[in-house]
């Protein structure tokens, strides 16, 4: 719960500075802390599947209407349709956070997996804004894996997992899957290294939860 707060924290005052856009925050913060917020219930009163999934798909899809969702994949030069693209969006939004409450409960899995993405994001966006924002969750995942490394002192439980997979999901939703936008992504990228590198970076957490489920 702590980092999240961090998080937060951090967040509110990029918005204060106005170094970060309301459009691009808020969303994402709001909807961050209300999964947050569900995964704090649950980590005290166990909450029934059926509603931990209506909850995630309601506020990630909100969170993803706000921040604007493709009608179409974009893999290489190829923009591919999506049938009910909005749902389909939504549902894998609510995937990604469920995939990262899977892993919360191993080791530094989490928090080592974090770093590492968000240090690789900050690398290749080419916003500064979203920098800031990937920048500050690797930050606070760095802080927290002392106390969550082998042997774990400490668990970020569903309250940071959630929140965790809805930032990641956003991002890579919005920013790596969708045509480009060289106010986003680095100039030196193009389609189809926009391509390879959404599935770098977000293949370990994927892949690796998905094939165990």
């Amino acid at each position: 719960l702590l980092f999240v707060l961090v998080i937060f924290l951090s967040w509110t005052v990029f918005l204060y500075q106005g170094s970060v856009d309301p459009n691009t925050v808020l969303p994402i913060l709001f909807g961050g802390c209300a999964l947050a917020i569900m995964g704090f219930i649950d980590d005290r009163r166990t909450l029934p599947v059926s509603i931990r999934i209506i909850i995630q798909i309601i506020v990630t899809g909100w969170t993803l209407r706000m921040l604007g969702t493709p009608s179409s994949l974009t893999i290489g030069a190829h923009h591919v349709i999506i049938p009910l693209g909005t749902l389909f969006w939504f549902i894998s939004g609510a995937w990604m956070s469920n995939l990262y409450n899977f892993m919360a409960g191993i080791d530094g899995l989490v928090a080592t997996q974090t770093i590492v993405m968000g240090i690789f994001l900050v690398m290749v966006l080419g916003s500064t804004e979203l920098r800031l924002l990937t920048l500050s969750v690797a930050i606070a995942m760095m802080g927290f894996l002392y106390w969550n490394w082998h042997p774990a002192k400490i668990f970020m439980g569903d309250t940071g997992s959630q929140f965790l997979g809805l930032f990641l999901a956003a991002i890579g939703i919005k920013y790596f899957w969708t045509p480009i936008d060289p106010s986003i992504i680095h100039e030196n990228i193009n389609d189809t290294k926009q391509f390879f590198i959404s599935i770098l970076a977000f293949a370990i957490p994927i892949i690796d939860t998905t094939t165990l489920v």
